[in-house]
């Protein structure tokens, strides 16, 4: 057991070696991966240090500086940053932005591969023992807030039934979100905000509901690894204005060509890599639905601004042990890994 000291309360958490942390979705229950005959020396992991935050709240600046003062490896926990050619639009780290700084599960997939939190946690796990291997410190980065949950909460998959997701995307594309919705809120009145807007998971949900009877929940308040979490939540004001000014520098740094290219291999009929944002209105422009390059920057900031509501939403109610970064104005990474590392020698 580790004692680790956070906001002057002290929590106990079990030691284990992290690529053990897999979720198996036919048994609906976190799992040990087998390690073969015979019993595994487990290794003694060091802290591991978690930057999260809305979609550009400079999370990546401060896991860079942070990565260079301490001898750091990041694990981007990102679900669309995995798939190679969507670069521009996911705001991938450059090759001059990672010059020193490995970088993990980025690019590591076709966009016609699926991925999800499964394969997610599996990859980070192995990833932070072989950094810990090597004797640097695992950094993780990134927004996917479900990601990052179930990574370091634990989380339960219930059994899948092909029959009955069917049965949910049918009646969803006939009838919209509304119906599902009020199905969810019927069984649990917090179940909505957890998935509205985002079609996959409402339909997994109601999916889990009717087979299950329950909602799923997330139901662990303490890590089950020992990390240190970070979460960056600049006000609405300050990530709206970083986000309409990061749009007009995505679509001049080639974003609409990077678009185009991606469409013609089929980046719609993907499993997952469909999902990401931006890509579908860089379409309608492309087709003549969208008459400017004025509205298309819009359009893209809007939604986004809507998806990191979201995400500021999530990570104040659904990482109870992380840290809150709030600002009012542009963050400073230098600052804040100050503010990181001496926490860090404190809790050691």
């Amino acid at each position: 057991m580790a004692l680790v000291q956070r906001r002057g309360q002290l929590h106990l958490h079990r030691r284990r070696h992290l690529s053990d942390l897999v979720l198996d979705s036919q048994r609906g229950q976190s799992c040990r991966r087998s390690a073969g005959t015979g019993n595994r020396q487990l290794i003694v992991m060091p802290e591991i240090i978690a930057i999260l935050g809305p979609t550009a709240s400079g999370k990546s600046a401060v896991a860079l500086e942070l990565a260079r003062r301490v001898n750091g490896e990041i694990v981007s926990c990102d679900s669309m940053q995995v798939y190679r050619g969507l670069d521009i639009g996911t705001a991938k780290p450059s090759a001059a932005e990672q010059d020193g700084v490995p970088h993990h599960l980025i690019d590591c997939c076709d966009i016609s591969e699926a991925f999800g939190v499964c394969d997610f946690i599996e990859r980070a796990g192995a990833t932070f023992d072989a950094i810990h291997a090597r004797g640097g410190q695992p950094i993780l980065c990134g927004g996917t807030g479900l990601y990052a949950r179930a990574l370091i909460y634990g989380y339960n998959i219930p059994s899948s039934d092909a029959s009955v997701r069917a049965a949910v995307q049918a009646f969803y594309d006939e009838a919209g979100e509304a119906p599902l919705l009020a199905e969810l809120a019927a069984a649990d009145a917090e179940a909505p905000d957890r998935v509205r807007g985002n079609p996959r998971r409402l339909i997994r949900a109601v999916e889990t509901l009717r087979i299950t009877g329950e909602v799923a929940r997330k139901t662990n308040r303490l890590p089950v690894l020992p990390v240190s979490e970070w979460t960056l939540l600049p006000t609405p004001e300050i990530n709206r204005e970083r986000i309409h000014q990061r749009t007009l520098e995505m679509l001049d740094s080639g974003w609409i060509e990077e678009a185009e290219q991606l469409i013609e291999r089929g980046l719609f009929d993907t499993p997952t890599a469909c999902q990401a944002l931006g890509y579908r209105q860089i379409a309608a422009y492309l087709c003549g639905d969208i008459s400017s390059l004025a509205e298309l920057a819009e359009l893209i900031a809007t939604a986004t601004c809507q998806y990191a509501k979201r995400q500021r939403t999530w990570f104040r109610n659904q990482h109870p042990g992380a840290t809150p970064i709030v600002s009012d104005q542009p963050i400073d990474p230098a600052a804040i890994c100050v503010e990181i590392i001496r926490a860090q020698s404190h809790d050691k």
